[in-house]
């Protein structure tokens, strides 16, 4: 049986909010499409390292709280191996 790890965005979901007010503006302010930032924070899509670089910039998160935002996880287990 293997496990499959999925990303608890919620905090970053929240930030996003409180700084941009909209997925839609968050995405521009990245250069990225909406439906890709979307994918990314529903598990669908990974985040490229320079993308979670430029996220912490515009989104003011330190050093120190990255891990909070992009690398907390929820671990399922994958019946379907």
């Amino acid at each position: 049986m293997s496990k499959r790890y999925n990303y608890d965005y919620s905090r970053l979901k929240d930030r996003i909010a409180k700084k941009y007010g909209t997925l839609t503006k968050f995405s521009e302010a990245m250069d990225c499409n909406v439906s890709t930032m979307s994918m990314r924070l529903t598990n669908r899509a990974e985040w490229p390292q320079g993308d979670i670089i430029k996220a912490k910039e515009l989104l003011r998160i330190s050093n120190r709280d990255i891990g909070a935002f992009f690398y907390t996880t929820n671990v399922q287990k994958d019946w379907a191996n």
